[in-house]
């Protein structure tokens, strides 16, 4: 079940190791196509149309990456995307992806920076998620955001039978633990 929270504009500006300049929002129903999309791109398993519009409008919910000019107005659509939820005390990421021509900037860890700040703001103290065996770039960036190895589920993805890696990261200490 999906909690339903309060939701406070959620908006963060950013500048890309390039200097472009991004933002971080909360997603809206206007952007669940784009989101689709990205999901479909950037997902060996897509989640789908109803799972993912089943997360926007809650808290901590979907968050959209999206470029921007300076003053920190949109430029277009969704690039990036991340998928979060509450699980107790704590703060799980459920998917999050970046549209291939936008990846090597330093995006994925805009959205990992996003979500760790509006979980410190709600009052969560750490990150959990679990990443494939074999996706080093999705772990080397969990690593780069502080999260620590803390368990494996074997055989856990059905489609490949890769592991489950499962990472933790304490927010009071910065990610890790």
């Amino acid at each position: 079940m999906i909690m339903r929270e309060e939701q406070r504009d959620i908006v963060f500006r950013y500048k890309a190791r390039d200097h472009s300049c991004w933002m971080v929002r909360a997603a809206m129903r206007t952007d669940l196509d784009d989101l689709v999309a990205l999901d479909d791109i950037t997902k060996p398993v897509p989640w789908g149309r109803d799972a993912i519009g089943g997360f926007i409008g809650c808290v901590p919910g979907v968050f959209v990456l999206c470029p921007s000019n300076h003053l920190g107005w949109s430029l277009g659509a969704p690039v990036g995307f991340v998928i979060a939820r509450w699980l107790g005390d704590e703060c799980e990421i459920m998917s999050i992806g970046v549209h291939p021509q936008f990846r090597r900037r330093g995006l994925g860890g805009m959205l990992m920076d996003a979500v760790k700040k509006t979980a410190l703001a709600y009052g969560r103290t750490s990150l959990i998620l679990e990443v494939r065996e074999h996706n080093k770039a999705a772990h080397s960036l969990y690593v780069r955001s502080g999260l620590l190895e803390v368990g494996r589920r074997p055989r856990y993805y059905l489609d490949t039978g890769e592991a489950a890696i499962l990472m933790r990261g304490n927010l009071l200490l910065g990610g890790g633990e």
